[in-house]
């Protein structure tokens, strides 16, 4: 097709795409942790647009007792995401899609993981390719170095990125993360109170290989590279180990690497949800 016609039909798809970039600038998003930890990992994103789960490492009864009290109510979520299927990420999806009808959104490999499936289940494939609309979020998805099939991080909106559970940092990584408004970020241990700690020494190494976790070094070397700007606004220390770190440690280690230029620092607890933080 060409001449004017084309033009018009062009210049529509632009509008288009342009107004929805400047709606996805203009609109909020909340984000609340329900919980991070080596026991269970959830995060509710809500927007403008709609509701997702981001994770559901906690049983149902404990997400749903989670979700009231930081006052959300999972009747209003579109859509489950997981980003893996190791149960302290996945352990309630299954209760909870079937109990709300919310459909599950995974990656192929993730989709046959996640444990209580039978068939009830709505189930959606998460493209790594392209953006996917998930309840009216754009979600982007990159594969994770994790020792678990089809695992990802992931891009919300182009404005908040999900990163826990990674052996180590790659270029590719850097690129995919910065320069975002909020950032959830996995400071997994110190490696020293690994060491030292009750793990076994075949956990040791499964923790701190390239398929395993971030140490609180690891996450504050991605905060300080030259090719990567931080978060403007919040940054969240997740995934932390009870037994192997400690929340002050972390705490310091990214107020060190952040420098002058510090967004707000949120540590993520297990035992509780934290507060709803606004980023808009």
């Amino acid at each position: 097709m060409q001449g004017p016609s084309a033009r018009i039909v062009f210049f529509a798809i632009l509008v288009r795409v342009s107004l929805h970039n400047v709606c996805v600038s203009l609109f909020p998003i909340e984000v609340c942790v329900l919980g991070s930890g080596s026991s269970g990992n959830s995060y509710v994103m809500a927007g403008a647009s709609g509701v997702i789960l981001v994770d559901a490492g906690f049983s149902a009864r404990e997400t749903i007792t989670r979700a009231e009290f930081a006052g959300v109510s999972l009747s209003t979520v579109g859509a489950i995401l997981i980003t893996h299927g190791h149960s302290d990420h996945s352990r309630g999806a299954a209760v909870l899609a079937r109990r709300f009808h919310i459909p599950i959104w995974a990656t192929a490999a993730t989709l046959t993981r996640i444990p209580g499936l039978n068939g009830a289940e709505e189930l959606r494939t998460l493209s790594i390719h392209k953006a996917n609309d998930v309840a009216g979020f754009s979600v982007r998805a990159m594969t994770s170095p994790h020792d678990a099939p089809g695992a990802v991080i992931l891009k919300v909106d182009m404005r908040v990125g999900v990163a826990t559970d990674l052996g180590y940092v790659s270029a590719s990584v850097r690129r995919f993360l910065t320069g975002l408004e909020g950032l959830l970020l996995e400071f997994n241990h110190d490696i020293t109170m690994l060491r030292n700690g009750p793990y076994p020494p075949w956990l040791q190494e499964r923790i701190q290989s390239r398929q395993g976790h971030l140490s609180n070094v690891q996450a504050a070397t991605l905060l300080c590279a030259p090719d990567f700007v931080p978060p403007r606004r919040v940054l969240w220390l997740c995934h932390l180990s009870e037994k192997n770190n400690d929340p002050k440690l972390a705490l310091r280690t990214a107020m060190a690497a952040l420098g002058d230029n510090k967004p707000i620092v949120v540590v993520a607890r297990q035992d509780v949800p934290g507060y709803r933080v606004v980023i808009g």
